[in-house]
């Protein structure tokens, strides 16, 4: 069981992140430690997290077309 978890674990942090809030996740189960009783050096797992940054600094994600309350607030004023 213990071994599933740490290969899910591995998969989890050497996968691509979609979004800014699953690169912080990664960046905290390193910080907690939680790699080190898999075989997967430090290194490679902070060169994904670095891979991830850039990968999201290039592709920004599309906001929401809609306005915000201050936006439609100052088109009625």
């Amino acid at each position: 069981m213990v071994g599933r978890y740490r290969e899910a674990l591995v998969q989890q942090l050497l996968t691509p992140a979609p979004d800014v809030a699953a690169v912080n996740w990664k960046r905290m189960a390193l910080k907690a430690g939680q790699h080190r009783y898999i075989d997967v050096k430090t290194e490679r797992i902070e060169r994904a997290i670095a891979d991830d940054w850039a990968f999201l600094a290039a592709h920004p994600m599309r906001r929401r077309k809609g306005r915000t309350g201050h936006e439609a607030a100052a088109s009625i004023e």
